[in-house]
């Protein structure tokens, strides 16, 4: 009778986790719309981190003589909340929403989320780095954007490039799963 008392309890504790997970998984999306102008110290490095969506990011030259960096899309509220706290600093500029121990939680939606990433010197970037759960990411680059790629997926397929850069400016993007494609424009 205690043996089933002890199993009875776990299950109901294992039920539990479930519906709080499942519930803090599928979380409402909303819109979001953020943008930071960056001086060139902080628009050196940009991290994205922590995402479980599709992401297409684009490096265009600035029309004026700022950098910026515009999200427009849609995440989950609780990463849109993260995003609206996000500040750059002497480091560069780090959209990630990993928990302060650097675990992130999968969150399941259809939604996607564009990066734009305006520079007045393409030069001016000298690190990019994606790194997602799961969704597809393609990254939009003038002919003139020379990186080196490091590029990897778990489940997923890699387009890159036409030409391989020996450059020490690298662009790194690493999915748990999804499709990564370079499409130089």
């Amino acid at each position: 009778m205690r043996k089933r008392t002890k199993i009875l309890v776990i299950l109901i504790m294992l039920a539990a986790v479930g519906i709080v997970l499942m519930g803090y998984t599928h979380e409402q999306t909303i819109a979001v719309n953020k943008s930071w102008v960056l001086n060139e110290a902080e628009a050196s490095e940009i991290a994205v981190k922590g995402l479980s969506q599709n992401l297409d990011v684009h490096i265009r030259p600035s029309s004026s003589s700022d950098n910026r960096v515009v999200i427009t899309g849609s995440l989950p509220e609780s990463f849109a909340q993260k995003i609206e706290q996000i500040r750059p600093d002497s480091q560069g500029l780090s959209l990630s929403v990993v928990s302060d121990f650097g675990f992130s939680m999968a969150k399941f939606n259809d939604a996607s989320l564009i990066v734009d990433i305006y520079l007045a010197d393409l030069n001016t970037l000298n690190g990019l780095v994606i790194q997602s759960n799961r969704g597809d990411v393609k990254l939009y680059v003038p002919e003139a954007f020379e990186r080196r790629y490091q590029l990897l997926t778990n489940n997923g397929t890699v387009t890159g490039p036409a030409k391989a850069y020996d450059v020490p400016e690298a662009v790194k993007i690493e999915l748990g799963s999804g499709d990564i494609k370079i499409i130089e424009e």
